[in-house]
């Protein structure tokens, strides 16, 4: 669909309308170079889906109708264990 890219300095996004996972209405993607996250979030049904581009892990996530046979506080991930687990990724790539 559609694609737009927003240089703000040394921050790159990329913004995307998409089809909604959830509910099949239109859908923002947002993808930020610079804290390495792709934020895909939907203003009919509420889908939120916040990954890391590096590793697709699921930071935070919330899609009405949509049940998980595991607790909730496994998706989501603090900004400092982002930061973590981006400095992790980054060491084991360089070995």
């Amino acid at each position: 669909m559609n694609i737009v890219v927003v240089d703000r300095g040394k921050k790159m996004n990329k913004l995307q309308i998409i089809r909604c996972p959830n509910c099949g209405d239109l859908a923002e993607r947002s993808h930020c170079t610079q804290s390495r996250i792709r934020r895909t979030s939907c203003g009919s049904c509420d889908y939120l889906l916040i990954q890391c581009l590096d590793t697709a892990r699921v930071i935070e996530a919330y899609a009405p109708g949509i049940t998980a046979d595991f607790s909730a506080s496994r998706l989501k991930m603090s900004a400092t264990a982002h930061k973590q687990h981006q400095l992790l990724n980054r060491e084991n790539t360089l070995r």
